[in-house]
């Protein structure tokens, strides 16, 4: 049986998202809106994939202490 390629999601491209982002994007072969879905509520960013499409998501958003 073939290996599925999991589709990745992942919310809050800050100090932890964005490395997470280069990791499967530059190092893994992810396309974004393909396989890699990014979204951050900054609309400085241009992350605003449906992220719902991910097999998997990482959330990586401020907390409050």
């Amino acid at each position: 049986m073939k290996n599925k390629k999991l589709k990745i999601g992942i919310v809050g491209l800050g100090m932890v998202g964005e490395p997470i982002r280069k990791w499967f994007e530059e190092l893994n072969g992810y396309k974004r809106d393909k396989d890699l879905f990014c979204y951050d509520a900054d609309p400085k960013k241009s992350y605003k994939e449906d992220f719902n499409k991910a097999d998997v998501v990482f959330v990586s958003v401020p907390t409050p202490p």
